[in-house]
């Protein structure tokens, strides 16, 4: 596929999904289990790093422990070229928009 089509595609991803709190993942810090952790408490500030401290999942010294899948164009590109070999893992996570991006890849 063109590079230039990947990256717009990549871009809508992106502007679909940056502030869907069920695409933030959480398990790097020990206790914070990615099943128990409820994402809707989750802030996402405008560079895309995403505090879960109101869920009680935070990190020591600052460390980010919860993330976007989709915080950056950079990272939505994985989950585009998922999308577009015909996999589509996240189908009941992505919001409506998400869902109909993904229809076209």
């Amino acid at each position: 596929i063109e590079t230039g089509l990947r990256i717009q595609l990549s871009s809508f991803f992106y502007i679909a999904e940056r502030k869907n709190p069920d695409m933030i993942y959480c398990g790097k810090a020990p206790g914070c289990d990615a099943d128990d952790v409820d994402t809707g408490l989750c802030a996402t500030d405008e560079w895309g790093f995403v505090d879960c401290s109101a869920a009680g999942c935070e990190g020591a010294n600052g460390e980010e422990v919860c993330w976007n899948l989709y915080r950056s164009i950079v990272d939505s590109s994985f989950w585009t070229l998922t999308n577009l070999f015909g996999e589509f893992p996240l189908v009941d996570q992505h919001s409506v928009w998400g869902q109909v991006l993904g229809t076209f890849t």
